[in-house]
């Protein structure tokens, strides 16, 4: 550039207008392609910058869904597992078909008394919406689904309120007919049963009506929770695994 203006003072020195034009416009361009490189770089810097940003989002979501996957599955096991002693107990209910124990009775009512509840943290995707740094995800797909999981997973929360306030009535109701029994063999003196108002017969809790519509609701109630969590939970956690593994991969090469 010195040189250039050098040569050009010398050929307004000269008075050779002609030449003088050449290294005006010599001057010219390469103060044009010098902003450009720079404005390019800084584009460049700045691209790489939201690249890298939204990288690290990615991972983290990732990993956050991860275990939210891992917490849907133990839920869905959990219910799996209380499925087969609900069906069990509704079926003897009114008839003991099975012709059960008062112990085999009290074991499967013990068994069926259980809380739905769903560890999932969801800290990264709220920071990252609370904060703007969601609008760094370019997957248009991602964005939405997303931006629907806070609903859907509020709802299932909603619907689990509901089934253990079903499964706590439940509970609560089972104790008019389930007596206290020395189930560890250890005694207490202090128990004085015979002035108990509960039932010592705990069979009878089978031919009581509200009982039976009490453990129908909840046995129905688990596989429609057991439905949601599929369908609404873990369902669209893999979809979105799923993409999250190919954008980190196409990102990341």
């Amino acid at each position: 550039m010195s040189l250039l203006r050098k040569t050009r003072f010398q050929s307004l020195l000269e008075g050779d207008a002609k030449k003088l034009s050449v290294f005006l416009i010599a001057e010219l361009v390469l103060i044009t392609l010098g902003m450009s490189i720079a404005l390019q770089f800084d584009q460049w810097k700045e691209h790489q910058d939201k690249l890298d940003k939204e990288i690290v989002l990615l991972q983290q979501l990732y990993l956050e869904f991860e275990e939210a996957e891992s917490a849907v599955n133990a839920g869905i096991m959990e219910l799996d597992s209380l499925d087969k002693p609900r069906l069990k107990l509704y079926r003897n209910c009114g008839n003991n078909q099975d012709a059960m124990s008062e112990m085999e009775l009290l074991e499967i009512v013990a068994t069926t008394y259980s809380f739905s509840i769903l560890p999932i943290s969801n800290g990264v995707l709220t920071d990252a919406i609370n904060s703007g740094k969601f609008t760094l995800i370019n997957n248009d797909t991602l964005r939405t689904i997303l931006s629907s999981w806070e609903d859907k997973l509020g709802s299932v929360l909603i619907f689990n309120q509901h089934v253990n306030e079903r499964t706590e009535d439940y509970y609560v109701y089972s104790f008019n007919f389930v007596a206290f029994k020395d189930l560890d063999n250890k005694s207490y003196p202090d128990l004085n049963l015979s002035k108990s108002t509960l039932s010592t017969g705990g069979l009878k809790i089978l031919n009581d009506q509200v009982f039976e519509n009490q453990v129908g609701d909840v046995f129905y109630q688990g596989r429609a929770a057991k439905k949601r969590y599929q369908e609404q939970l873990l369902e669209p956690v893999r979809e979105i695994l799923e993409i999250l593994k190919r954008e980190i991969e196409l990102k990341t090469n």
